[in-house]
């Protein structure tokens, strides 16, 4: 596993490559067969095409290298008590062989990686933007944490169970999902043999869809309705706090809903009030201080331009492709 933050510059190959593979999704889509072409090119061939598609070629062969390797060492885990995903899917007896060929469990752990890395990076780094942007909400952050860790040396040391305790750091990353969207790209779902009404239930009107009808909506539409979320393009966690907040849950679809919601939904949540707290209480921005920071953190070459959505691959394309840029300044 390669860690990304102990590499010269945090080696952005993972980010580029599931970036690479989302920005080709509506190509692929409509173009099945040139997806098998693509794939058929050797790595050193995809990389002096273009570095974006040899960064994704290189992560779909390391995938398949550790998920072979799995397959392959059985007894190296069978005194576990945590087993990897794939030995467990490998092992299991509800599934047919072909449900578990290397090659079917590779594609399922890219989709796994690309779907965890494009939507985790582009939240974190959204939501440092925010907060710097918006030094009232920031102020109220810190002042929460502080709380949680009066120390510095309580940084790192809190338990998860606190950190879901603190309502305006829940608020603040709530806000932060509704406003990156997860997939923006609509789910279709189509009913193949009977038909779907649909009634409004403020007017009473009602529409018939007849079957095979490709159904989807998408997040960004249903994150920016007014009438459940005024000023919707305002970050203002401020909306989820009290019984109001409650009711907005519903209507938050950053996730998914039902069947399809998203299965790292909890994990995501803990990492971002895990990596919120612990940047937010050793840092101060330039407008908002504790006093006992162990640095500035400020924004670099970056304007609410290049954080607004001016398109659609899979997830949410931003201004800026290569993400938000921030300075750091030691006290």
């Amino acid at each position: 596993m390669i860690k990304t933050s102990e590499t010269p510059n945090f080696d952005s190959a993972e980010r580029d490559a599931s970036l690479s593979g989302a920005q080709s999704y509506h190509v692929m889509k409509r173009i099945p067969w040139f997806n098998n072409v693509m794939m058929a090119l050797p790595e050193s061939v995809a990389r002096r095409l273009s570095p974006a598609l040899g960064s994704y070629m290189r992560q779909k062969r390391k995938t398949r290298e550790q998920v072979a390797q799995t397959a392959s060492s059985k007894d190296e885990w069978s005194e576990r008590e945590i087993l990897p995903i794939f030995r467990g899917l490998l092992d299991s007896s509800k599934l047919p062989p072909d449900e578990k060929s290397v090659e079917r469990l590779a594609q399922d752990a890219q989709m796994l990686l690309m779907a965890g890395t494009l939507t985790m990076a582009s939240t974190l780094e959204h939501l440092i933007y925010w907060m710097v942007d918006n030094p009232d909400v920031l102020r109220k952050l810190k002042e929460e944490l502080r709380t949680a860790m009066p120390s510095l040396d309580d940084v790192g040391k809190v338990a998860i169970a606190t950190l879901e305790s603190l309502p305006y750091l829940t608020a603040v990353i709530k806000e932060s999902v509704r406003l990156i969207y997860g997939n923006s790209t609509p789910h279709f779902r189509v009913d193949p043999s009977q038909p779907l009404v649909y009634e409004d239930r403020t007017t009473g009107r009602s529409w018939v869809i007849p079957p095979k009808t490709s159904v989807g909506m998408t997040s960004v539409l249903l994150h920016h309705n007014e009438l459940h979320f005024p000023n919707s393009n305002k970050f203002d966690p401020d909306r989820w706090l009290g019984d109001g907040g409650k009711k907005l849950d519903k209507y938050m679809v950053g996730f998914g809903k039902g069947s399809r919601i998203c299965l790292g939904l909890n994990q995501a949540y803990g990492i971002s009030r895990l990596v919120l707290a612990q940047i937010w209480r050793l840092w101060a921005s330039p407008d908002v201080s504790t006093g006992d920071e162990i640095g500035v953190l400020s924004l670099y070459n970056t304007s609410p331009h290049d954080v607004q959505m001016n398109g659609d691959f899979f997830v949410a394309a931003y201004n800026k492709p290569q993400g938000v840029e921030f300075k750091l300044h030691s006290m």
